[in-house]
C-alpha cells in the first residue's frame, strides 16, 4: 500500500494526530449505546457481523469502576487477561475517555500491542463491537491497523463490504495508507514519549522503553532540528523523558528495573539522569505513600490514578503541534 505523505513528515506528532484526523475527524463524546442503536443506519446493520459466530456486547463481563479499569490496564502486560479487551474498550467509551483524537491516537497504541500478539483475536472483537458506538469501533480499528499483522489487509477489504456508509471512509483511509511503525516512529515530541509508554503497557516489551529513553542521550537523540530551535530545546526534551520516567517508574517495579539497568548499562548522559530519575522516585513514592500501583485515567482524580501518570485526554502537546483537522462526524452513530 502507498504511504501516505503525511506519514513521511518529519514531526511524528503531526504525523500521528494528522493521520487520525483524516481518518476519523475530530471525534466528540461517543454516543451511549442506546443512542448508537437507536440511530438510522444508511446500510443493513444486520450484515455487519459474520454470519457464523453469535457475539455481542451483551455478554460482556462489564468493567464497572474506573479503578477496575485502571487495574486491568496496569496490569495487563503480567496478566494478559486479553478476554477482557472488547469491555474494556466499551468502558474508555462509557467513561469518557474517547473523547478527541488524542486519547485514540494514546490509547490505540496499547490496544495495537494487544492485537499484534494475539492475531486470532481480533476479528471476535471486531464482531462484538459491531453495534457500539464510533468512537469503539474506530479505536479497535486503528489499533488492527497499527498492528502490521499480514492479514490485516484481508480484514479491512472484507470489513468495507459490510460496514455502515460512514465506517467505509475511515476503512478506505486504512486501505490507502501503512501503520506506523512505532518501533521506529521519530521520538521528538511529549505525546510520542507517551504512546511509545502505552505501547510497553500492552505487552512489555523492553523495546518501547529504550525508545523513550533515547532523549536521554546526548545529543538528545530522535529530537528533529525543528524541535532544537531555541534555548536549551534539546535538554527541555529530555526533561520531559525524564519526568515520564518519574511518573511510570514511582507505581511500577518493572520500570524501576529498567531504570536501574540503564542507569549502569547507559551511555554517560543516560546513567546520569537515570541516577536523577530513581532519586525522584523515591522520592515521589514517599510523598505519594503508594505501593506500584495502576496508571491512568486522570491526573486530577488520586483515586482512580495514583501513580499520577498522564491520562490521553490530558496531555499536552507542544505549542507548536498543529490541532486535528478534518471532517466532523456525526454526533451520533448511524
Amino acid at each position: 500500500m502507498p504511504m501516505h505523505p503525511l506519514q513521511r513528515h518529519a514531526s511524528s506528532t503531526k504525523c500521528l494526530l494528522a493521520a487520525a484526523a483524516l481518518a476519523f475527524g475530530p471525534i466528540g463524546l461517543a454516543p451511549s449505546h442506546a443512542a448508537a442503536q437507536d440511530a438510522p443506519a444508511t446500510t443493513a446493520p444486520a450484515s455487519d457481523s459474520p454470519a457464523t459466530e453469535d457475539f455481542s456486547l451483551a455478554g460482556l463481563e462489564r468493567f464497572t469502576t474506573v479503578a477496575e479499569l485502571n487495574d486491568w490496564f496496569s496490569n495487563y502486560r503480567h496478566t494478559h487477561a486479553v478476554e477482557r479487551v472488547p469491555a474494556a474498550i466499551v468502558a474508555y467509551s462509557e467513561f469518557g475517555r474517547l473523547s478527541g483524537n488524542r486519547p485514540l491516537v494514546i490509547l490505540s497504541a496499547f490496544f495495537a500491542e494487544i492485537v499484534r500478539t494475539h492475531p486470532d483475536k481480533y476479528r471476535e472483537w471486531d464482531a462484538i463491537l459491531r453495534d457500539g458506538n464510533e468512537a469503539e469501533r474506530w479505536l479497535l480499528w486503528n489499533a488492527i491497523w497499527w498492528s502490521g499483522l499480514d492479514d490485516t489487509e484481508e480484514f479491512f477489504i472484507e470489513r468495507i463490504k459490510t460496514a455502515r456508509e460512514r465506517d467505509r471512509k475511515t476503512i478506505q483511509y486504512f486501505l490507502d495508507n501503512d501503520p506506523h511503525d512505532l518501533k521506529a516512529t521519530p521520538v521528538d515530541s511529549e505525546i510520542v514519549l507517551v504512546v511509545l509508554a502505552y505501547s510497553y503497557f500492552g505487552g512489555g516489551d523492553p523495546i518501547y522503553l529504550h525508545r523513550m529513553a533515547e532523549p536521554l542521550k546526548t545529543p538528545a537523540m530522535g529530537v528533529t532540528e525543528f524541535q532544537r530551535t531555541g534555548p536549551n530545546k534539546s535538554e527541555e526534551f529530555a526533561g520531559a523523558a525524564s519526568r515520564l520516567f518519574v511518573n511510570y517508574a514511582a507505581g511500577h517495579d518493572d520500570i524501576v528495573a529498567f531504570c536501574q539497568d540503564l542507569a549502569v548499562n547507559g551511555d554517560e548522559w543516560q546513567q546520569k539522569r537515570m541516577n536523577r530519575i530513581l532519586m525522584s522516585v523515591g522520592r515521589e513514592r514517599e510523598i505519594r505513600e503508594i505501593q506500584p500501583n495502576p496508571i491512568i485515567l486522570r491526573p486530577d482524580d488520586p483515586a482512580a490514578n495514583p501513580a499520577g501518570a498522564p491520562d490521553p485526554a490530558e496531555t499536552n502537546p507542544s505549542e507548536t503541534d498543529p490541532a486535528p483537522a478534518g471532517p466532523a462526524a456525526p454526533d451520533s452513530d448511524e
